[in-house]
């Protein structure tokens, strides 16, 4: 048997998308080898560019309960 939200606050819950990590495993290609990434947390919006492992610079983070991911987003350099 499904379960089906009830109201549309609830549909949208259930459309969130929970992270506890993300790493830029990508490789080094000019002007598309960084990510961008956007979440939220307890109502704030951060975002951070991450580098291609491995490094230098930060290439993958760490998050704690309740984060919900936004968007991951090829880039350039940060």
């Amino acid at each position: 048997m499904a379960i089906t939200p009830k109201t549309a606050a609830e549909a949208a819950r259930a459309a969130e998308l929970r992270v506890g990590f993300i790493m830029n495993n990508g490789f080094p290609s000019p002007g598309s080898d960084h990510i961008q990434a956007t979440w939220v947390f307890e109502g704030r919006t951060w975002d951070r560019c991450l580098h291609f492992n491995p490094g230098p610079g930060e290439y993958k983070l760490s998050f704690p309960t309740g984060v919900e991911l936004k968007s991951l987003t090829w880039r350039g350099e940060c």
